[in-house]
């Protein structure tokens, strides 16, 4: 039986990254992850004795997530981590899909069938400030052999330090070589389901405290970096992590 280890579901509250953010949202955060970022906001999501999961079969899964639709009045699922990919979601997929949509949350290192049935895909490669590898790679072979445009396809980059930048600068250029077409309705079609959206990143994931002013003042240094070269980002959108104005690092929202 295909079970899939689950740290926290909650709802009432908003996606607060990427190209929905501000959506209303149910998050469903799996157990484990391939990476472990040094910055990682979900670390808690690697220890097993620190922080237990639950594992749902996939009718439980789905039981639990119909419930929470009918009672957060939500028609978006997310479904991140930790990540994902490791586990088998085609079931939970088919059996909400026409009642929710559905995102997920990725580094691009795995790549399983059932991310061609989710409306919205987030691959969020890891600079090199996180300490781990590159999923470039990937990420290309899957927009240049399963992306038809139906989807809508993010690049999401946090952002720390200058080599970040230019780390994000080479998937700026991997974006524009899909909006650079002649055909004018081709390229608004691709530009509204393949974006690239930087975010500032969070430098410190352990203060219990109000840390706005911080996010905000790292906002805007990030906002002076990229205007030192705009035409290379030219295609990008760039914000803040909206959840992290509003509620910090406090954990379930």
């Amino acid at each position: 039986m295909n079970t899939i280890p689950i740290v926290e579901i909650f709802g009432n509250t908003v996606q607060g990254e990427g190209p929905n953010v501000g959506a209303r949202c149910i998050f469903v955060r799996v157990k484990g992850c391939s990476f472990n970022c040094s910055w990682c906001d979900s670390k808690f999501t690697w220890n097993s004795d620190s922080y237990p999961a639950i594992k749902y079969s996939s009718q439980e899964l789905i039981d639990k997530l119909n419930t929470m639709v009918s009672e957060t009045n939500c028609n978006r699922i997310v479904l991140t981590g930790g990540n994902p990919c490791l586990y088998d979601f085609t079931e939970v997929i088919h059996s909400l899909r026409s009642k929710v949509s559905f995102d997920v949350e990725t580094q691009g290192d795995l790549l399983p069938e059932w991310l061609d049935l989710v409306e919205t895909i987030v691959f969020s490669p890891k600079a090199p400030s996180s300490g781990m590898k590159d999923t470039y790679d990937q990420i290309t072979t899957y927009l240049r052999t399963r992306f038809d445009g139906s989807q809508q396809v993010a690049i999401k980059i946090p952002v720390f330090t200058d080599e970040d930048v230019e780390f994000a600068r080479r998937y700026s250029r991997l974006l524009n070589e899909y909006l650079d077409t002649g055909i004018y309705q081709l390229r608004m079609y691709l530009n509204n389901n393949l974006r690239m959206y930087l975010s500032v990143g969070n430098s410190d994931v352990d203060d219990p405290g109000q840390i706005r002013d911080r996010v905000l003042s790292d906002y805007e240094s990030l906002l002076n970096r990229i205007n030192e070269s705009p035409k290379d980002f030219e295609n990008v959108y760039i914000l803040p992590q909206v959840h992290t104005l509003v509620w910090g690092n406090k954990q379930g929202v």
